[in-house]
């Protein structure tokens, strides 16, 4: 992941060190995975809401309005 990640060159790596540099990335990954749901939500909400002022009111389409 070479945008998200410091990569280094590392020829030995002890399995601590793999496990606290796999805890960092799935925090980071948990993190994006929440702001994509916020993205995802916002999205839904601005196609509902634009979708809402072609909607005609039922009274008003029923009764004349």
């Amino acid at each position: 992941c070479p945008l998200l990640c410091n990569h280094q060159k590392i020829m030995t790596l002890t399995l601590t060190e793999k496990n606290q540099h796999q805890y960092v990335l799935r925090q980071k990954m948990h993190e994006y995975n929440l702001k994509a749901e916020a993205c995802a939500q916002e999205i839904a909400r601005l196609n509902r809401e634009y979708q809402s002022q072609f909607e005609t009111p039922l009274f008003d389409e029923m009764f004349g309005g």
